[in-house]
């Protein structure tokens, strides 16, 4: 809900009107990493995943593993 919050703001500047969006990378405790380092890295892998497949999306590190399996079929 907040990420769609988000992209319906419009903020104007000197320079017209700025629309803002929110891509989130989500990796969850325990299934995707038992410690903080490992967890970061497959958030922040999640997020660079959601920024290249369309923006403003929230996907998940389970989906990011999903998706190579696919590919590797």
């Amino acid at each position: 809900r907040i990420r769609i919050e988000i992209s319906r703001l419009v903020i104007e500047t000197e320079k017209g009107p700025l629309s803002v969006t929110e891509s989130v990378g989500v990796a969850a405790f325990p299934d995707d990493g038992r410690d903080r380092a490992t967890l970061i890295e497959r958030a922040d892998l999640a997020l660079y995943h959601a920024k290249h497949t369309g923006r403003n999306r929230v996907v998940t590190w389970a989906e990011v593993q999903a998706e190579k399996a696919k590919k590797a079929s």
